[in-house]
């Protein structure tokens, strides 16, 4: 198990904005589902991939990526994330807003944003409504 050894307490809460806010595809990445509060970063947005059904996450000035912050998590469950985002993007520190709070987390960063991302923002409820059922069965999540 992976101690926290930040003052911050980052790298036990993950903010997720796209597939992962779905509990059905956290509970089968990680196995459980962690706490988990509605959250908004600030300076980012989410937006389509192409040909994917997963979004990417890319620093925007203005912006403002909505998702869920789930708490303690440990190091088994980074792995897992680790391992289910690939290679497409770099996990990073970030500070979001909890309410009139703000906390640090751990959160993933599209690493070729202008390659692979539409100008379309990603749409959580599209993805529930129409993706996340073949999703599941794609990833073998289910």
């Amino acid at each position: 198990m992976c101690k926290d050894t930040t003052t911050n307490g980052a790298n036990r809460r993950l903010f997720a904005y796209g597939t992962l806010v779905s509990p059905l595809v956290c509970r089968s990445v990680l196995g459980w589902l962690p706490p988990a509060l509605p959250a908004k970063l600030n300076g980012f947005q989410a937006y389509k991939v192409k040909g994917a059904a997963y979004p990417g996450l890319t620093q925007e000035q203005g912006a403002t990526a909505m998702g869920t912050l789930y708490a303690q998590l440990n190091g088994n469950d980074w792995l897992a994330l680790d391992r289910y985002e690939g290679s497409e993007y770099e996990r990073i520190e970030v500070r979001l807003k909890l309410g009139s709070r703000t906390v640090n987390a751990q959160t993933y960063l599209f690493r070729f944003p202008g390659k692979d991302l539409t100008a379309q923002r990603w749409d959580y409820q599209y993805f529930i409504s129409n993706q996340c059922e073949s999703f599941l069965r794609k990833c073998s999540l289910q």
